[in-house]
Formats: structure tokens, sequence, C-alpha cells
């Protein structure tokens, strides 16, 4: 996420935040597409009415894309996924959250949505 790529030639065109910049499993970056896929607001974090269908046709885009096959493959991409929904949303400065914060009403509203991957 923080290598920009041109589209054009393949090659690097910028890197940014490159302080925090870190190298991990493939999928762990994925707990932001909860971001994309919901709203938080003062009752809490909700999800948009169709995000299990986006779901669907972002999984099966990325895997085609991908060449992600086996189910062993996309296990793989599952634990990175969600190792990284518990670093965003659990952990604050590597600390786990205390109750009561909100990041965990996303949390567990992310951890009910059944697996569409």
């Amino acid at each position: 996420m923080n290598i920009h790529v041109n589209p054009s030639t393949g090659g690097i065109a910028s890197i940014v935040d490159w302080r925090d910049a870190t190298v991990g499993p493939f999928g762990l970056s994925f707990w932001g597409l909860e971001t994309l896929l919901g709203t938080f607001g003062a009752d809490g974090w909700h999800f948009h009415a169709r995000h299990l269908e986006l779901r669907r046709v972002l999984w099966e885009t990325l895997y085609a894309t991908a060449g992600i096959v086996t189910e062993s493959q996309k296990r793989a991409v599952t634990v990175g996924r969600v190792v990284g929904i518990f670093q965003a949303y659990g952990l604050r400065k590597g600390v786990p959250v205390e109750a009561g914060d909100p990041s965990l009403s996303v949390l567990e509203e992310v951890l009910s949505v059944p697996e569409c991957n």
C-alpha cells in the first residue's frame, strides 16, 4: 500500500509513508476492505446492505487475477486478513484495546460476517 506503481511501465512511481512501511503476509492489509464495506456511526459499526455480494465479487476477482486457486492458498489469505483485522481493530500501539473502545464494535461486526472467500 505504500509503493505506487506506474501501470504503464510497471516501475515504481512513488513511495509514501516509508517510515511505517513493512513487509507482511499476503492478505494482512485486507482489513482495510472493511472500511469500504461499512460505516461507523453513533450506534457503532454497520455494513452496507449489499456487502456480502460485494465481498463475493471482490474475492472471486482477486483470486482469479492473482492465480490463487487451491483451498490452502485461499485459507492462507483468510488467515492473513483475520490477523490484520485483529491488529487494526483489536490493538492500539501493540496493546489490546479495552472494553468500551469504539474499535471493538468494528471488530465484533467484522468477525460476525460469514466467510465469503
